[in-house]
């Protein structure tokens, strides 16, 4: 009616004739107005589905997903010594192990039997532990100190792996600093013959996953078997959540810890091990003096 009334259409015999230019501002008006109707019936329909048996839950948990999601970037940018988490060098790698996800867990044990990674096993392992605050030049020392176990000559892995490790780092090509792979990242990297990333929970068959679960720390039967159900639901982010569980300390608020991202579940179980991190980060907060904050100036 607007375009009627603006005279932008051609009107004849009570049919309007609407330029093709304009096709699309009638199209984005009636998807407004759909999703206008659909959002608020979505309203209503999460405040009865809140205490649905099954649905309740299920909203629950992407509720905890979404605020994972918010605050992972924080749980695995920019990790300083002061934050008590982070890995000091190549010595801390493999003792770190118990602390970390499935995922890298496979990739460190494979670099460690076979003294080799493929490429994308190399460049999510080698950002996670960057993620974990591994510097560079520890980086380089790490992964020349595997691969020539291998019998690979050093001057062969400045060649043609080096470049690769620097450029995790932004110190190559592009200079962009890579950000590690986020929990969604890993599981859609579906790993080829010969290849070893990718998520355990979605990649391996039943008595595998159990095996890695036992290896991990998971020792009792039954918890093996309940998550290798939840994964074989397709569940693999909860899956995690609960392997994570039976091998971490157990939080106060006794809730299951989903993870998002594989820094995140780091950060997490290397805290609850060392809670006195916590406490110590805390009063040093606590101790900082509060700082006036300056005048405004609103000059014209």
């Amino acid at each position: 009616l607007g375009m009627v009334r603006r005279r932008e259409v051609f009107l004849k015999d009570g049919v309007a004739y609407v330029p093709e230019s304009a096709v699309v501002e009638i199209l984005a008006g009636l998807f407004r107005t759909k999703m206008s109707q659909g959002l608020g019936v979505a309203a209503r329909a999460a405040a009865l589905a809140e205490g649905h048996k099954q649905m309740g839950p299920i909203l629950r948990m992407i509720r905890q997903r979404w605020a994972a999601t918010c605050t992972s970037q924080a749980a695995f940018v920019g990790l300083k010594p002061e934050d008590g988490v982070n890995l000091a060098g190549i010595a801390e790698v493999y003792p770190a192990v118990p602390t970390m996800p499935l995922c890298m867990q496979s990739m460190l044990g494979h670099l460690k039997a076979e003294h080799h990674l493929k490429y994308q096993g190399r460049l999510m392992l080698g950002t996670f532990l960057k993620g974990c605050g591994l510097s560079m030049d520890d980086s380089l020392r790490f992964w020349k100190q595997e691969f020539t176990k291998s019998g690979l000559a050093p001057d062969k892995f400045d060649k043609e792996y080096s470049y690769n490790i620097r450029h995790h780092y932004g110190k190559e090509g592009k200079r962009q600093n890579l950000s590690p792979a986020s929990c969604m990242k890993v599981i859609n990297a579906r790993p080829g013959a010969g290849e070893c990333h990718g998520c355990p929970f979605r990649e391996f068959e039943a008595e595998r996953l159990k095996a890695a679960l036992r290896k991990a720390g998971v020792s009792a039967p039954s918890h093996a078997e309940a998550i290798a159900a939840k994964a074989a639901e397709g569940q693999f982010q909860i899956a995690c959540g609960m392997a994570f569980e039976h091998t971490q300390p157990a939080n106060k608020e006794g809730t299951l810890f989903v993870p998002d991202h594989p820094n995140q579940y780091f950060v997490e179980a290397r805290r609850r091990r060392n809670p006195q991190l916590l406490v110590v980060k805390a009063e040093q907060g606590m101790q900082q003096t509060p700082q006036k904050p300056e005048p405004m100036s609103i000059d014209a």
